[in-house]
């Protein structure tokens, strides 16, 4: 053995002698700052770690449209761990605006200064949207991303590790403002009241600005866009993508195959439009109009959060290719006038194919069992997966003999019935409807008791749904009110033949 190589060995730290796999899973234990300062210890150390630390704390990262927070994803993007970045999420939360203060109000310097910091940082950020230079850092970063898979819409902050426990979250800039300012950023809240002008103008800035950066980037293949909304949700007016950037939009629309959105509350532009038979308001027109760009999804989430029920019945049908029928029916004279006018309103665009859609999940909407099918029935051909989550059946009434019926059960044997090539179904949070109550489905696990069936969610994959469907039918329970005993799987009497139309 070379001598000096012998004295290097003997010289060498214990630590760079354990196996790697040993030192990551040390390095599991450790705080995030210890994790940092375990790799600041020796090159050593940090060649071992580098490759768990960028895939644990940089393979999803959420930032902000501030100066600090954009400039710090162009670095990344830049370094070595562009390519372990795979899921991007863009944060609704932005600097709060400072309220004026008289300086003598001041308890001391150290309010002065804090309050002088954090106006500055809510400037800044007021030039960063309004002269674009948004677009342009965001533009940068994405150039340097190539792995990238998601790009998402957030208005929460997450954790990135289990381990950490920080109340103020992760978005990065977000806790710097909060040391500068004494306060957390702004993001709005659908329980704080209706959206305001400024912050649904805001929210469509950032929804255009990531898809014209998506644009500007001119990739082959695009991320999902996925836009997961705790609190919030994208206002209607998001979706009208205005003239002079669709040559930017629409070939990211056009290449889009996973789309998830949140909808939202009381923000529903109700225009007067022509098709279908004649001229008639629709709550959805510019979602359809959105919609019908993407006609290579694969994968679809609509989630109807903070929605009237009418709007997202107006979307379903739209949806399932049926004609719409308006909450409230328009006067015969405006009928008669209107069809005479139809060059003066848009169109209605007609429904996609969506030739390619194997996922369709639908979420926080009350819809009949009729409708609900006939989406799912249009799109038979691809559909793979089914997901429903928090989806309550109206009107679970059995026509025949006016008793309350499992029209969850029935759903299951109609697409049973129609031969579904099915390789997935997920069931979370379902309800029925019956004479103005609400009932929860709940699932009995297999040698289990109806009374103690309490699990609210079904999950199933495989290839043999045919099979699968009995079980999954078995496992469900009800509790009628008024009922002694429980309701399992479907009790109705009736075949698909005499109630396919309940």
């Amino acid at each position: 053995m070379d001598p000096q190589s012998s004295m290097v060995e003997r010289h060498q730290s214990p630590l760079l002698r354990v196996p790697v796999e040993v030192t990551v899973e040390i390095a599991s234990y450790l705080t995030t700052p210890d994790y940092s300062t375990l790799r600041l210890v020796c090159k050593g150390i940090e060649d071992k770690l580098f490759e768990s630390f960028a895939r644990e704390l940089f393979s999803r990262r959420q930032f902000m449209f501030s100066e600090f927070s954009l400039q710090a994803l162009v670095d990344i993007s830049k370094s070595r761990l562009a390519g372990h970045l795979k899921e991007l999420n863009i944060s609704l939360e932005r600097p709060r605006r400072m309220q004026l203060i008289n300086p003598i109000h001041f308890a001391d310097g150290h309010d002065a200064v804090q309050y002088t910091r954090a106006s500055e940082d809510y400037l800044s950020h007021q030039g960063l949207v309004t002269t674009g230079q948004d677009l342009e850092l965001l533009v940068q970063a994405l150039h340097n991303l190539p792995k990238l898979k998601t790009v998402g819409l957030r208005d929460s902050s997450y954790f990135d590790r289990c381990r950490i426990k920080d109340p103020i979250g992760r978005t990065y800039g977000a806790p710097t403002f909060f040391q500068k300012a004494g306060y957390p950023c702004s993001v709005f809240h659908a329980g704080n009241g209706p959206m305001s002008e400024g912050v649904a103008t805001y929210f469509c800035h950032v929804f255009w600005t990531i898809l014209r950066a998506l644009g500007k980037t001119e990739r082959n293949t695009y991320p999902q866009l996925d836009v997961d909304l705790l609190s919030g949700y994208i206002p209607d007016i998001a979706f009208n993508i205005p003239r002079y950037l669709e040559p930017t939009i629409l070939p990211v629309l056009e290449g889009l195959t996973v789309l998830y959105l949140d909808l939202g509350q009381n923000v529903f532009q109700s225009l007067v439009s022509h098709g279908q038979g004649g001229c008639r308001t629709h709550a959805g027109f510019f979602l359809a109009t959105f919609l019908s760009k993407t006609q290579s999804l694969i994968c679809l989430r609509l989630r109807f959060l903070h929605c009237l029920d009418y709007q997202a019945v107006e979307i379903l049908q739209w949806l399932a290719g049926l004609p719409v029928s308006p909450e409230s029916p328009n006067s015969a004279v405006f009928v008669e006038s209107a069809q005479n006018m139809q060059g003066e309103f848009p169109e209605m665009p007609e429904t996609p194919d969506f030739q390619h859609l194997q996922y369709l999940e639908l979420g926080f909407v009350k819809v009949e069992l009729p409708l609900l099918l006939a989406v799912y029935k249009r799109y038979q051909a691809n559909m793979r997966v089914i997901s429903l989550h928090t989806v309550t059946i109206t009107n679970s009434v059995d026509a025949r003999t006016g008793k309350p019926v499992n029209m969850w059960a029935r759903f299951l044997r109609r697409i049973t019935k129609l031969r579904f090539e099915l390789t997935g179904l997920r069931l979370c949070s379902l309800n029925l409807t019956y004479e103005g109550d609400k009932y929860m489905l709940r699932y009995k696990l297999r040698g289990q008791e109806p009374e103690g069936a309490a699990e609210w969610i079904s999950d199933w994959t495989g290839t043999d749904w045919e099979r699968a469907a009995h079980e999954v039918i078995g496992s469900m329970v009800v509790h009628w009110r008024g009922k002694a005993h429980p309701s399992v799987g479907d009790d109705s009497d009736d075949d698909w033949d005499s109630d396919e139309n309940n």
